[in-house]
């Protein structure tokens, strides 16, 4: 309602909203204060400041009625900050100046009797609840508190990031239920890695995993766990810490021949069948050794294409189509010789990847799967990524220099680096050897 005036004295007037009537004694509808002025327009311009306050006193009460810890502290904040005050607590309170907290004493009672919410919210008594270490409490801080961890990714980088972190907190969850940070000790973290150990052993539904994939789970709750307890000033030591499997050395991809790539994969008509994106994206991989990743997230202007020595540029970059690339030596330009030359200039005409754009493992996915039924898989261990690996060995076959095979696998170089390693020119050489 507002401002109203009596006589020449203006109050504030507002009426109760329904939901909280029942908070209020039955014949009450209304809140009224005197504005302890007669001018109007002066009332008008404190109205909103007066309506806040009153807005954040029906929501404490409504809490005063809950066992809900983190609403109490939320309509605590609300109703401080109504005032115009931080919510702090009564032992930082106690801590600091007796200034503060005179002045919060003399705006408590400045209306008259307060109410115990607001004695709550301006003189910090709510205690702030339980962090518990679930997706709701633990990962939600994670995530509001880790921006820089998602930056220069892809829309899809940053959801695969953020769904393997939900993937972690949820089996933590799903075993150990909703538990306090403060209430978990090294014990519990332990019955978490017996239960991981029990589907290393194919316990429990789907497939086995493996002792990586039961690693990860751990890496990602001690990441999240130290990430938060830091945020928070919880001072809380991982309770992961050295409980990880011992993995089994990973099995490298089986690379292609470049026999089985010339006689059956690049035989004529070998890849109609499939997607002509997939198809062409194959082709690309082939004399390039491209994870299958940089090229469908290439923007077309990285298909550079009239220069003397036509390739492809591998980048990070911002806008629309942001993206992260691996590391530091992923960031390389490959030239582009054979078929995989001519697949390149039909997918920059198309615009670059369209149906695969930002969908690497799709494409993986799909493009293993038609291999095998094609009968193009060189044996059933072998998938897309085994071009890359199938690369790499011709280039050594061929006696490229270990310096050039760096440069276009992407791969950190430990020697010291001198000149340009060749740069295109001397890359495109050096793939001319093994080209298709």
């Amino acid at each position: 309602m507002g401002v109203m005036m009596r006589g020449r004295k203006a109050w504030f007037v507002k009426r109760i909203p329904k939901r909280y009537r029942h908070l209020f004694p039955e014949a009450q509808t209304h809140m009224r204060r005197p504005a302890h002025t007669d001018s109007r327009a002066d009332a008008e311009r404190r109205w909103p400041q007066i309506e806040a306050e009153w807005d954040a006193h029906f929501r404490a009460l409504a809490a005063g009625r809950s066992s809900d810890a983190a609403r109490h502290l939320e309509v605590a904040r609300s109703l401080a900050e109504a005032r115009g005050f931080a919510y702090i607590t009564a032992e930082s309170l106690a801590d600091g100046p007796f200034a503060e907290i005179a002045r919060r004493l003399e705006a408590l009672f400045q209306h008259g009797n307060p109410t115990a919410a607001e004695a709550d919210a301006l003189l910090g008594t709510v205690a702030a609840p339980p962090l518990l270490f679930t997706a709701e409490g633990a990962l939600e801080v994670f995530f509001e508190a880790s921006p820089d961890l998602i930056a220069g990714k892809s829309p899809a980088q940053a959801k695969h990031w953020r769904q393997e972190r939900g993937r972690a907190m949820g089996d933590w969850e799903r075993v150990m239920g909703q538990l306090p940070m403060q209430e978990i000790g090294q014990a519990e973290a332990v019955r978490f890695r017996a239960w991981c150990a029990g589907r290393i052993a194919g316990e429990g539904e789907g497939p086995a995993w493996s002792a990586e994939s039961a690693n990860k789970r751990l890496v990602k709750l001690s990441g999240i766990w130290n990430a938060v307890s830091r945020v928070k000033g919880l001072d809380l030591e991982s309770p992961f810490k050295g409980l990880l499997f011992k993995a089994q050395p990973r099995e490298e991809a089986a690379a292609y021949s470049r026999g089985w790539i010339a006689e059956r994969i690049l035989a004529p008509g070998a890849l109609d069948a499939m997607v002509p994106e997939a198809a062409d994206i194959i082709r690309l991989l082939v004399n390039t050794g491209f994870r299958p990743s940089e090229p469908i997230d290439a923007r077309p202007e990285d298909f550079v294409l009239e220069a003397e020595v036509p390739h492809l540029v591998i980048t990070p970059y911002d806008g629309e189509r942001q993206r992260e690339i691996k590391n530091a030596g992923s960031r390389r330009a490959i030239p582009l010789l054979g078929m995989s030359l001519e697949a390149a200039h039909r997918l920059k005409a198309a615009g670059g990847c369209v149906r695969y754009r930002g969908r690497p493992t799709a494409f993986s996915n799909y493009a293993n799967k038609q291999m095998r039924a094609l009968g193009l898989a060189e044996s059933p261990r072998h998938t897309v990524k085994g071009f890359r690996h199938g690369f790499e060995n011709a280039l050594l076959d061929a006696g490229v220099d270990d310096r050039i095979r760096a440069d276009l696998m992407g791969h950190a170089y430990t020697r010291p680096r001198y000149g340009d390693g060749g740069a295109l020119a001397g890359r495109a050489a050096a793939i001319a050897k093994i080209a298709l």
